[in-house]
């Protein structure tokens, strides 16, 4: 029998899971949350994983406490949801992405709020210097239980904001180093802070994979056509992350883009939605899910389709949900 990673790949095409989509990893005592997400990896067919690094860094106390478990995704990976409640199944939903500001007392998905208080201030000095001195070991253990159960790392997420510090963003190149991905997805990252990721970039040959967002009146955030023109100018190892429903939702084609650009894509984030820009079951909407994986199919593009809707029709829970999208694409990729 192949290893997941294997019957994942669809006649070339990988299909996977953003560790958002497919909470919530409900930990018992004692027990590593990296051996409940490889669990549900697995139950889920869900051969190529992109890791949210909230799993593995410690949550921001005070105002920024993340409740019980600290185990929140952030934006730009849908938060972890609990089944379903009593009367029916999760509808498909976006998770509180598509932003791209500093909301909150904690900003979003990592990057800094439009207020900086002192608690906060105080949150996270204390990340940071978790992140300058977090044994690296410790990666290096994650990226070997995902190779020991057949799976593939693919991409990890990390939000590089505009309050790094130069010896941080050296730090997080080098948990991804010890994780040993070649690309990352830049969740909320800003266009401003290319010129400040390229050089780690290129030290340590990662890809960023700029995660497009749906602000696209705002050229400081990867949303636009010329934000991304702007950034993949900057260096040759930055690359994109095609959020397809929030490039949409920015009034942009990811089709089109997809079409003009495949040689700079790492992956797509997969989600549906009607005109208006409702969200709805992957395949059944106007975003051309279906053309997106026969066109990468037929010209054999080196481009996952990473899954990052939650919920499905007739679906009982998040894990349920992925594990549909992704039989949809592999029926697609196979007809």
């Amino acid at each position: 029998m192949a290893d997941p990673k294997s019957d994942a790949t669809v006649r070339g095409v990988k299909l996977g899971g953003i560790t958002g989509a497919y909470g919530p990893f409900n930990v018992e005592s004692g027990e590593d949350v990296i051996d409940v997400v490889i669990r549900q990896s697995i139950a889920g067919g869900i051969g190529h994983v992109e890791l949210v690094n909230s799993l593995i860094e410690p949550p921001m106390g005070g105002p920024c406490g993340r409740g019980p478990g600290g185990r929140g995704a952030g934006r730009g990976s849908a938060a972890p949801a609990g089944p379903a409640v009593a009367g029916g199944p999760p509808a498909p939903g976006r998770g509180p992405g598509g932003r791209g500001g500093g909301f909150g007392p904690c900003g979003v998905g990592g990057q800094v709020p439009d207020n900086i208080t002192p608690a906060y201030t105080v949150e996270r000095d204390k990340l940071r210097q978790w992140r300058l001195n977090a044994p690296l070991d410790r990666f290096r253990e994650i990226r070997k239980k995902f190779d020991d159960a057949g799976l593939d790392l693919y991409s990890y997420v990390m939000t590089i904001g505009d309050d790094f510090t130069e010896p941080e963003i050296d730090a997080v190149f080098r948990h991804m180093q010890a994780l040993s991905v070649d690309k990352f997805c830049t969740n909320q990252t800003r266009v401003a802070m290319g010129p400040r990721i390229a050089p780690y970039a290129e030290k340590y040959q990662i890809r960023p994979a700029f995660h497009t967002h749906q602000l696209s009146q705002d050229p400081n955030e990867v949303s636009s056509p010329e934000s991304l023109a702007k950034l993949l100018t900057m260096s040759p190892m930055f690359m994109v992350n095609l959020d397809i429903g929030h490039y949409f939702d920015g009034g942009n084609d990811p089709f089109e883009y997809l079409k003009a650009h495949p040689e700079r894509i790492t992956h797509l984030h997969v989600r549906d939605a009607d005109q208006d820009r409702t969200p709805v079951d992957i395949g059944t909407g106007v975003l051309h899910v279906d053309a997106m994986l026969k066109f990468v199919r037929d010209k054999n593009y080196n481009i996952a389709f990473i899954v990052e809707q939650t919920g499905r029709r007739g679906a009982t829970n998040n894990l349920d949900a992925l594990k549909m999208n992704i039989a949809y694409m592999r029926q697609v990729l196979l007809s």
